[in-house]
């Protein structure tokens, strides 16, 4: 049996119990972020109104956002979020969604850093596994945009830095990418499938 040591980047906090949107707004207001791009489940953009409630808690803050991740976070759709927030601007990175949405953000922070614009611009980013079987983490500086998640699932992707994509069978590096993160507020549950809360380990609202 294999053994090893799973890093866990830095957080700044973990809120829970709150609105998150109205936490969101407070502490964009408090890092003093004036450009925040949001990266957002399609589903919970287009049937709810919970996206809608945020952008307007930010204001003149709200720079642009991206609703069209696929599952499993294939790379030329997360150049085409990173292109959005170049194009915006950003200097805040805000996710709101499951997994997928999660861990898009982390590389999508990597993809600013270094500019990252083309799919093989991200082979220096790639962890790889020796014949041995040990980590080659490869080192780069860390992202200058941070990332705050709103996760709308437990998938866990919010505590870890790396990033697994099954489709294509890459795991990218992250170096602390994540400040702070809200489990999503309990009314927002109830717009997720049932059998979707219950497989992440806690009931729908």
């Amino acid at each position: 049996m294999r053994s090893g040591v799973q890093p866990i980047p830095p957080m700044n906090a973990v809120y829970f119990g709150v609105n998150a949107a109205e936490a969101l707004a407070m502490e964009v207001k408090k890092r003093q972020s004036q450009r925040v791009f949001l990266l957002v489940s399609g589903t919970l953009n287009r049937e709810t109104n919970e996206v809608r409630k945020i952008r307007g808690l930010l204001g003149e803050r709200y720079a642009a956002e991206f609703d069209q991740m696929p599952q499993h976070m294939p790379r030329d759709a997360i150049l085409k979020a990173a292109e959005v927030a170049r194009s915006a601007k950003a200097d805040l990175v805000v996710t709101i969604g499951g997994g997928s949405v999660t861990d898009a953000g982390k590389t999508l922070t990597v993809c600013l850093e270094h500019d990252i614009r083309k799919l093989e611009d991200f082979e220096p980013f790639i962890l790889k596994v020796s014949s041995d079987g040990k980590l080659d983490w490869p080192e780069f500086r860390p992202p200058s945009v941070r990332q705050i998640a709103i996760p709308t699932t437990l998938s866990g992707g919010e505590f870890h830095m790396g990033v697994d994509r099954s489709i294509q069978s890459r795991r990218y590096a992250k170096r602390s990418a994540i400040r702070l993160w809200y489990p999503a507020r309990s009314s927002w549950t109830q717009h997720l499938r049932c059998t979707l809360p219950c497989g992440c380990g806690f009931p729908p609202a």
